[in-house]
């Protein structure tokens, strides 16, 4: 009996122990479960920022794209219109010159034409002259009134029908010219309206251009001050803004602004050259004649492009950017950079060696 005993309690303490490592066990695999969740969660939420971030790096480059597709039909477009508006002013230079012959060919026949009538005066006087003579028989002495020859004043009238036939041609082709204008002036009234249609476009796209400007970190090359004293574009950016934006030169100023003459980065602005290095550091030393009328300081001040024949993504070189400086930084290739070598566009070599003397 004792035996039996000690038995059902060794089975009852087994029990326990069972049940207690089981429950030990299930909270373990409980707690492994609920961490290997988390890390799962984590790992989505991981995911799905870099899908976000990825979708927003594809979303960039596709606009990135289209920028540089409408920047390419902006520059084709803008040399279509400098050719059309050569064009213009072609055909309008024609147009005032061909004005100009018609008027001096005008005034011409309105000479010609008095010459005529005087001469018709002339024959009808002549005639009358000779008619009342015929009818009285009155010989009239040579020295008191000249001898009318009828041969020869018919033979004048004559010419001067013929001069007038020809001249009345001459008028008509004179008039059809003249329509030929005419018509030309409603073509030019029809390039005038394509030319403010152009206008209206080019006002959109460098609208579009300030708003989006193809950012590019200020580099200057030389001492420069810029000199516009408060004043401001268009768009009520000053030079300080333009550092960073070099495209905007030229394309936004306004009565009291001029990029190209006040801002650094535009080639404008005061470079503080004097012809005086400011007597040196070095009281009384050589500044390598400086200070001497006439003396060579190394070329400061004057600027050269360094582009050596290589261009941007349209074949243009710094020789053309001159004549457009809003193209400066826009059009850059892996080996042309505007603004490095372009003195329009605030690069190029300046010609300082950096020894004053």
């Amino acid at each position: 009996m004792k035996t039996l005993t000690k038995m059902f309690t060794l089975c009852c303490l087994s029990i326990c122990l069972g049940t207690f490592l089981l429950a030990d066990e299930i909270d373990q695999t409980k707690q492994a479960f609920q961490d290997k969740k988390a890390e799962i969660k984590a790992s989505k939420e991981a995911f799905q920022l870099q899908k976000n971030v990825i979708q927003e790096q594809i979303e960039i480059q596709q606009s990135k794209e289209a920028f540089q597709n409408q920047k390419a039909e902006s520059h084709e477009s803008k040399i279509a219109k400098q050719e059309e508006k050569a064009q213009i002013q072609n055909s309008k230079d024609a147009y005032q010159q061909e004005k100009a012959e018609i008027q001096s060919s005008k005034d011409a026949y309105q000479q010609e034409k008095a010459e005529i009538q005087s001469s018709k005066d002339l024959y009808q006087e002549l005639k009358d002259a000779r008619t009342t003579l015929s009818s009285f028989n009155v010989n009239v002495p040579n020295n008191f009134i000249k001898e009318v020859n009828q041969e020869e004043v018919l033979e004048q009238i004559q010419t001067s029908k013929e001069s007038y036939q020809q001249f009345k041609a001459e008028i008509q082709e004179t008039k059809d010219a003249f329509q030929l204008v005419k018509d030309s002036k409603e073509a030019y009234q029809e390039i005038k309206a394509s030319k403010e249609s152009y206008q209206l476009e080019k006002a959109e796209q460098l609208d579009f251009m300030k708003r989006n400007p193809k950012y590019a970190p200020y580099n200057g090359s030389r001492d420069c001050v810029d000199t516009d004293n408060g004043a401001t574009d268009s768009y009520g950016d000053g030079c300080a803004a333009y550092n960073n934006f070099p495209s905007w030169c030229g394309g936004y100023d306004d009565d009291d602004f001029d990029s190209m003459s006040m801002c650094c980065i535009c080639g404008g602005g005061d470079s503080g050259s004097t012809g005086d290095d400011g007597g040196s550091d070095d009281a009384g030393a050589d500044d390598g004649g400086s200070d001497d009328a006439g003396a060579d300081d190394g070329g400061a001040g004057e600027c050269v492009d360094t582009d050596n024949g290589a261009t941007d993504a349209y074949g243009d070189g710094c020789a053309a950017y001159n004549n457009f400086p809003s193209w400066c930084g826009g059009y850059d290739t892996a080996d042309f950079q505007s603004l490095d070598m372009c003195c329009i566009c605030g690069g190029g070599d300046s010609g300082s060696t950096g020894d004053d003397g």
